[in-house]
Order: structure tokens, then sequence, then C-alpha cells
């Protein structure tokens, strides 16, 4: 269930859909393929009515690297309906791997650097603006390629922790950017393909839903082991009171003083309602912690220095992912893993239980 490798991802995600006798729809990625030219694909299952009016929606690998917790999480809830029936009322789809470069090449952003999750935005208008980020991300980049660069960050990153610093810089740089290509959380100038993918599939999908609960699964912030919903609103009060009387926690709102998560902008989740706006929407990112922050922040820089500096099969570029890999996804750590697959278990069934009663 718990991959090393997208291939093994994907074969296992296959497998679990095939034993549930799921409908699978395969699309091909155009712009890459894994570093030994293996193909890559969005693979996307489903179980139930094609018209359902009640439509659960589980989306893994937006960032890349994060995709094995949420593959894994896709598996289980596969392997735990193969003998459940859902009537003509309740639908399944399983988006999987909608960033499979990323996925697949240990990256958590595409074959862009574009970070999928602050893609979606109105780009017919004007770009926004974040200099926090900018600078956050200035601040921390080593400014060439050599040991001496690194070494700096370094120290920087442990003054920071050292001075109860480092959580204010994780949030300066959390909304994204849109103007250094090459930089950390890297909106793009345009929909990526796997946006515009995502946006394809979910007016195929959910263009018959009334009522959609979305959970795209990611990791790297928080406790470690804790699966925090985290949902999207502007109007946070009758949010927050809708979600508890459905979801047990911890739940928060992005940006709200008791989220892991600030706010971000252009987040993939957000667009399903422009899609679909016959439909009432609850979408959230379930966000397994892994690692103390200033981990996950170091895996970031490093990941993304190396990535400017080195070419492919260079050894500081392998540890880089390495490092990046090991920040986002806590593998063979048994513990942590029946953590994430429980919590998953407990959002999917109160999904359910909340779209079946609310028919």
């Amino acid at each position: 269930m718990f991959a090393s490798t997208y291939l093994q991802a994907r074969d296992a995600f296959l497998k679990a859909v095939s034993i549930a006798d799921a409908r699978l729809e395969t699309i091909a990625f155009p712009n890459g393929s894994t570093k030994n030219g293996d193909d890559l694909f969005v693979d996307i299952a489903s179980i139930g009515s094609k018209s359902a009016p009640n439509v659960i929606l589980c989306i893994s690998g937006t960032h890349g690297v994060e995709g094995f917790a949420g593959s894994a999480c896709q598996i289980d809830i596969l392997e735990r309906l193969i003998d459940e029936d859902f009537g003509s009322d309740l639908k399944l789809v399983l988006i999987h791997s909608i960033n499979p470069f990323g996925f697949a090449n240990g990256r958590r952003v595409n074959e862009d650097n574009i970070d999928l999750n602050r893609n979606f935005i109105d780009f017919s208008q004007p770009l926004p603006d974040n200099d926090r980020a900018i600078q956050a991300a200035a601040n921390l980049m080593p400014i060439n390629g050599t040991l001496e660069a690194y070494h700096k960050t370094e120290k920087y990153i442990q003054l920071l922790l050292d001075t109860n610093k480092i959580y204010q810089v994780a949030s300066d740089l959390q909304p994204g950017q849109f103007q250094d290509e090459a930089g950390l959380f890297y909106g793009g100038r345009e929909p990526s393909w796997s946006h515009e993918t995502f946006r394809k599939l979910c007016s195929k999908y959910l263009s018959d839903a009334k009522n959609i609960v979305a959970i795209d699964y990611h990791t790297g912030l928080g406790e470690t082991g804790v699966g925090e919903l985290i949902f999207v609103s502007p109007h946070q009060r009758e949010v927050t009171k809708k979600i508890e009387s459905i979801f047990t926690g911890p739940l928060s709102i992005a940006g709200a003083e008791d989220s892991v998560s600030s706010e971000v902008t252009g987040p993939l989740i957000s667009s399903i309602a422009d899609e679909v706006p016959q439909s009432d929407v609850l979408a959230a990112a379930l966000e397994f912690g892994t690692c103390p922050l200033q981990d996950v922040v170091w895996a970031l820089v490093i990941e993304n220095w190396a990535t400017r500096y080195f070419s492919e099969g260079h050894p500081l570029l392998i540890d880089a992912r390495a490092q990046l890999k090991k920040a986002f996804y806590c593998e063979g750590n048994e513990h942590w893993q029946r953590a994430i697959i429980g919590r998953s278990e407990q959002v999917f069934e109160e999904a359910k239980n909340y779209l079946m009663n609310n028919t």
C-alpha cells in the first residue's frame, strides 16, 4: 500500500481498482517521464452511479512527492469498498497523481517548477503580488552553487529556529508568488497541464452532483501523524459551524490562527465550485504532519537550490531529493502509516454519512 516509487504506487492503485471492480480512466501525461523514461499517467477510478447526486472526490499527488501518502489512502478506500453497494445516490471518484511528473521525479512541483496548489488563479487578471514571499525566499536561498552558500543557509535556518522566527518565515512563504519562475512556491503565469486536466475531470465527473465533498491529500505540516482537515473559505464563521457538525477534529480554516496552514493563493480545491456552480461543495486538504517545520523548510530550500545549480545524477541533487522525500513521507514508519490511514478512513466515513443523510 505504501510505495517507494511512483510506478509502485500506480501499480498498487491499478490493482486495487481492478479488485474493487471500479471504472477506470487513464490520461497520458505528455510533458515528461520518469528518470528511466517510463511514461506517466493520471488515473481516475470511480464507483457508484455515474449520475449520483452525491459525490466524494479524493485527489492525490497535487504536490508530487506528497502523493505517496495520498495514494496509500486511496488504495485503502478501494480495498474497504470491495463489497459495498453505493446504490444510486452516492459516487466515489479518485484522481490518482494529478501531478505525475512531481510524483515520479521526487519533486513537490510540476515539470515547470509550478506549485500546482498555487496555480488555480484567474490568469485573465494581473498576477498577484506577494513581496513577503519573494523576500522570505531570497533570504533563505543559497546565493550560488557552492557548499559555502549551502552551509550559510543551514546556519540561517538554525538561527530562525533559535529565535522562534521559523514559523513566521514559513507563513510568509506559503501563500505563494508569481514572479520568480525558478523560486519557491511559484504559482505560474498560465494554467498548467495538470490544472487544465483537473478542471476537465471536475466537469466530467461532477456535472450531475448536487452535493460534493472533496479531499485533497497533503503532507508536511503539523504534528507527526496528525491529519488536520483544512478548509478554504472566505466565510469562516458559517463554514466552521457546518464542518464541525459533519467532521471530528482536528479541523481548521486555512489562514486561521488555529490552522497549520496559512491562507494560500490559488489552491486546487478552490476551482471545484467554479466548474460545478450548481453543486454544494465542501472542499478541504487533509494535511498529515511528518517532521519538524524547520526540516520541511530546509528540504524545500535545498531541493530548489540543487535543482537550480546541478544536473540530474549529481550527488548533491540526489541527496536533496532524498531529503525532500523524507520531509514529506515517513517511509517505513508503521506508526505514522497506521495513523494516517486511520484518519483518512475516519474522514471518508464522516463524508459518506453526511452525504447519505443529506439526500
